[in-house]
Order: structure tokens, then sequence, then C-alpha cells
């Protein structure tokens, strides 16, 4: 048991952990962004209206994962 524990804290405390971080971070923007997204198409009716929520809740998205992904690896 003791072996596994120091293997995690081996994998975690190097460069497998970090991704292991962006992994986890990117999917929870992935699902926060299908919610939002999901939401709002439900709510607005004008096609158009709805097209520029869903790009702009995808740019947000990208936007989120540069930052988590730069502050992670800094």
């Amino acid at each position: 048991m003791e072996q596994l524990q120091e293997g995690w804290t081996k994998l975690m405390n190097g460069p497998g952990g970090r991704f292991i971080e962006l992994g986890i971070a990117l999917l929870a923007v992935w699902l926060m962004v299908r919610l939002v997204r999901g939401l709002l198409v439900s709510r607005v009716q004008d096609n158009n209206a709805r097209y520029h929520a869903r790009k702009v809740t995808t740019l947000i998205g990208y936007v989120l994962i540069v930052l988590l992904a730069v502050g992670i690896f800094s």
C-alpha cells in the first residue's frame, strides 16, 4: 500500500501530474460549456441569437482552457 501511495505521489509531482490536472480541467470546462450551451439553446428562440450564443459560449470555453493550461504549466 505504501508503495502505491509513493508511486502516486511521484506521478503527481512530476510532469505527468500536470497532464492529469490539465485533463481534469479540460473535462470540467467541456462539461460546463456543454451545460451552458444546452441551457441557452433551450431558452433562446431566435435562430440567429442561438447561433451567436453557442459561438460565444464555445469561445469562452477555449479561453478558459488556454488560461488553465498556462496556469498549470507555469
